[in-house]
């Protein structure tokens, strides 16, 4: 949990609709407050989009338990849908990341023609270590679920990242896209 909302802070939970949902439904996590902001400047669509009757629309995914304790799940944009079940990028990346030999990861949703999408791994190693793959798949089927797997794994030195160091996923699903190295992941495509 990341605990309860502020004093004077109202938070609600929406489904794919935009509909409020029930304590314990996973959707978008929307706010209201009076210190929330007016809009985006010169997007009269964008700032439509971004509120539901008053409550801003964080782009958060998360629920509120009977106590109204807010849980954090992930973000919307990440999610991976596999054959109908959504997969929260940030829970696979944390599965992944407890296997010793991994600095960093990353995971993205490419097309799939059996499921839609398919998780992509894209990894970094720590460095001086002997590189395992057998080992890290072994990992992996043991600590996440079975859609949570990812189809593939591709390695790299270093991830595009932003002024404050969230790596750049858009950046990176466009380079494996464009580089046509997703047209030699496993089924994919």
């Amino acid at each position: 949990s990341v605990g309860k909302a502020c004093p004077k802070v109202t938070i609600k939970i929406l489904d794919d609709k935009n509909n409020f949902v029930k304590t314990g439904i996973i959707g978008e996590i929307a706010c209201k407050t009076p210190q929330i902001f007016s809009g985006y400047l010169n997007k009269p669509q964008e700032t439509k989009y971004s509120f539901k009757k008053n409550y801003f629309k964080t782009g958060d995914l998360g629920y509120l338990d009977q106590n109204k304790y807010l849980y954090l799940v992930g973000r919307k944009k990440n999610m991976i849908i596999v054959g109908g079940i959504n997969v929260y990028a940030e829970d696979v990346e944390e599965g992944i990341k407890k296997f010793p030999l991994v600095k960093d990861c990353c995971v993205i949703g490419v097309e799939d023609k059996k499921f839609g999408e398919a998780i992509l791994a894209i990894i970094i190693w720590k460095k001086g270590v002997k590189k395992d793959v057998y080992e890290l798949k072994k990992h992996c089927f043991k600590n996440l679920a079975d859609f949570q797997q990812p189809l593939d794994y591709k390695f790299v030195k270093t991830f595009p990242r932003n002024t404050l160091g969230k790596i750049l996923r858009k950046d990176l699903k466009k380079y494996f896209l464009e580089t046509n190295l997703s047209n030699k992941i496993g089924n994919l495509m």
